[in-house]
């Protein structure tokens, strides 16, 4: 071999023989730690352990007395009692019509987290509705009894989002459950004043408006995941929606295009559209058949127009273009709202 390779062969075996040194002091120092507890008599060092917690490990002390399998997975024989709830849901993009008051004014009827609340105004204690399985975003009241319909967001599991029915003056028990209602989240339910109907908008891309008939539901006695819309519209809406609001007033004479039922308006982000809901005869099943149609309403002021005897010809042909544009940008919805709607 040449001098230069055995300069290199020499090199590579003492750096081996270094690492093999540094392993054996290693190894040495590694038995020369003791476990825990093994050092002492002391059965809680024994029994100390680390969980991990996210990124983080925390020491933990494992019970002296192993719990089985069985009895572990178990519920807890005690619970605890909710006895008041402190808080509101006022601080979301979507917490528009989510206070409302009974119908003979003694009770304050909300939403917070998971909880539906019924707030007594002069005895101060709550009653609560616990029927939902994730945070409660939407809730409404029947104007001509005491039902509650609440929503709620995705469970994030096999099961969708479900609309709750229950009675403000007995809050414990849910009436019925309307199970995967919609996908994503119930964003918004209505009552329809005028007919048996409920409204449902679902928090999906589309914005599917759903509406329910409250005489099948209430009187379903089989399982919850049959019940069926009996219309539905998709899409309402691309945009983002913060709520809609049921016309109390409409015009029964008006039959062009078939019965009217409903007028509502969708109002959102950038966005007002006027719905009416028709029921147009009957399909092939014998099944009532209704038609959803909306209209975008664009919002302006407008100006009264000028008499034609105070101006010039010259002055009315120049300002004719621009009442032209004006005209056409802005257009005027007929809304027969009512002046007070009971929201609050």
């Amino acid at each position: 071999l040449s001098p230069v390779c055995l300069g290199s062969l020499r090199r590579a075996a003492s750096i081996n023989a270094e690492y093999m040194g540094i392993k054996k002091k290693q190894n040495k120092r590694a038995k020369a730690v003791p476990t825990a507890g093994a050092h002492t008599n002391d059965e809680m060092a024994k029994r100390k352990i680390y969980y991990r917690f996210g990124c983080r490990k925390i020491p933990v002390t494992k019970p002296s007395k192993e719990i089985p399998p069985k009895e572990r997975s178990a519920k807890p024989k005690a619970e605890l009692a909710l006895e008041y709830a402190f808080g509101f849901q006022g601080n979301d993009t979507h917490s528009r019509q989510n206070l409302l008051l009974a119908r003979d004014g003694s009770k304050l009827v909300y939403y917070l987290a998971g909880v539906c609340v019924v707030h007594d105004i002069d005895s101060g204690r709550q009653r609560f509705f616990t029927g939902h399985n994730e945070d409660v975003t939407c809730i409404t009241m029947h104007p001509k009894s005491t039902l509650v319909a609440s929503g709620q967001v995705d469970p994030k599991g096999p099961e969708m989002p479900c609309i709750a029915i229950w009675d403000y003056n007995s809050p414990e028990e849910p009436v019925q459950i309307i199970e995967d209602s919609h996908d994503w989240e119930v964003l918004k339910v209505q009552f329809s004043p005028r007919n048996n109907y409920l409204y449902s908008m679902g928090g999906d891309d589309d914005h599917t408006l759903k509406i329910w008939d409250m005489e099948t539901i209430l009187a379903k006695q089989s399982t919850a995941k049959s019940f069926e819309p009996i219309a539905k519209q998709a899409p309402t809406s691309k945009e983002e929606l913060f709520g809609f609001i049921i016309n109390p007033y409409i015009d029964e004479n008006d039959t062009k295009g078939g019965q009217l039922l409903d007028e509502f308006i969708t109002y959102g982000r950038r966005s007002a559209k006027y719905w009416w809901v028709r029921r147009e005869g009957k399909d092939d099943k014998g099944r009532a058949k209704f038609s959803i149609r909306g209209r975008q309403v664009v919002l302006g002021e407008f100006a009264p127009p000028a008499p034609k005897s105070a101006m010039s010809n010259k002055k009315a042909r120049s300002r004719g273009g621009r009442t032209k544009r004006k005209s056409t940008d802005c257009v005027a919805a007929r809304l027969r709202l009512p002046r007070h709607t009971g929201d609050r």
